[in-house]
Formats: C-alpha cells, sequence, structure tokens
C-alpha cells in the first residue's frame, strides 16, 4: 500500500509532463543581418534564437550602399584555387537548421560550405550546384543572381562560408560585389517544459513522502 502512495506522485508528473511538453510551441527559423559586425575584415558577436554567435571572417568588408548591413566580399584572381573570402560562425551550443541569403552572385562567383552541413534541404532563387558542393547562377542571371541556402537535421557549433572568383569576376582592384545580406539559425531546443517538470516532480515526491511518514 505504501509503494502505491509513493508511486502516485510520479504518474501525476508524468502526465503533468505529457501536458507540458504537448503545449511547447513550433520553433522556426529566427533571422539576422550583420549590423552587429564592423570593420575590415567584418567580425562581430550577437545572440540568435539564444544562440551567442561569433562571426570572425577574412578579405571583407560590410556590404556596400544598398546592403549596409550585409558583407561584401572582395576577389583576387591572383588566388586561384584558393577561396577569396571567408566568413566563420562559431555558436555557443548547437544548432539544428541554418540559413543564409546571397545577392549579386554573377557567373564565375561561387560559394562553398563546411562539410559538416552536407547537402542544403532548399536552395532558392538563381542559385544552383555548378559542380557538387559549390553554388553560383547561371548566366542568365546576369550580375544580379540572388537566392538563399538552407541546412536541417544539423548539431553543429560553426561552420564556414567560402566566397571564390574563377577570375572573370571584373577587373582588379575592384572588389567582386557578391553580398551576404542575411543568415537564420534554429537552436536545438531544450523543451520549456523540463524546469517546471523538474520542480513539480520534486514537490510531488516531498508530499507524497511526507504523507507516507
Amino acid at each position: 500500500m505504501r509503494i502505491k502512495r509513493l508511486a502516485k506522485p510520479f504518474v501525476v508528473a508524468a502526465v503533468l509532463a505529457t501536458g507540458f511538453l504537448g503545449s511547447i510551441p513550433a520553433h522556426a527559423m529566427v533571422y539576422s543581418d550583420f549590423a552587429f559586425a564592423s570593420g575590415t575584415p567584418v567580425s562581430g558577436t550577437t545572440t540568435v534564437d539564444g544562440v551567442g554567435v561569433t562571426l570572425n571572417s577574412f578579405n571583407t568588408y560590410k556590404g556596400p550602399p544598398g546592403y549596409p548591413n550585409g558583407i561584401a566580399v572582395q576577389f583576387d584572381n591572383s588566388r586561384d584555387g584558393i577561396p577569396d573570402s571567408i566568413a566563420q560562425f562559431t555558436f555557443d551550443q548547437a544548432i539544428q537548421a541554418f540559413s543564409i541569403s546571397l545577392q549579386r552572385v554573377k557567373e564565375g562567383e561561387w560559394f562553398t560550405f563546411s562539410a559538416a552541413l552536407g547537402t542544403p534541404s532548399s536552395v532558392t532563387g538563381d542559385l544552383i550546384e555548378v559542380t557538387p558542393g559549390y553554388y553560383s547562377v547561371p548566366a542568365t542571371a546576369l550580375d544580379y543572381g540572388n537566392g538563399s541556402l538552407t541546412w536541417t537535421g544539423l548539431a553543429i557549433t560553426g561552420l564556414t562560408v567560402a566566397y571564390q572568383c574563377d577570375g572573370t569576376c571584373g577587373a582588379l582592384p575592384l572588389p567582386g560585389n557578391a553580398n551576404v545580406p542575411q543568415f537564420g539559425l534554429e537552436a536545438v531546443p531544450l523543451p520549456a517544459a523540463l524546469p517546471l517538470l523538474a520542480g513539480g516532480i520534486g514537490v510531488l515526491a516531498f508530499t507524497g513522502r511526507r504523507r507516507s511518514k
């Protein structure tokens, strides 16, 4: 009989937990531009969806007029085979989804991403995979190719975006004008009910123990 009385609080807690977990709202991608970052190359820190984000980059500058809160990338056609610009994101906790938008991409410019991201779950706009892992635009996009790439099912705490030009992007020393206006991420969620559930189990267990005495 005593065992039944002790078990009862935990049964109640389990039922409450089911209700709490069922009430957690669906998670969604949260987006940010690069207003938080500055310098040449661009760097900075911010918080997106509760995730601390640190950005470091190489051979970049803040976006040109019309894209002031983006990252503009530069190219150097003397660096064939080597990424011309790199943006590195580091997160203080794991994320489960990531998205990045690209603007003013022309044929001959392409972007590559950390192998840990794998194949994008979504590629939109003018962006195409010109060769495995390399994303650019068709010639018909001229200098105005835009689009976004999204990855889901992740469990990563960092990633790298690399830009490269094959030398046809324009004459040096003018910079390339591909631009990264925003990114989005989705944190691996901690169910909001867990702290409440833990407290509830503690209270019910304590109550049950007192009653048993």
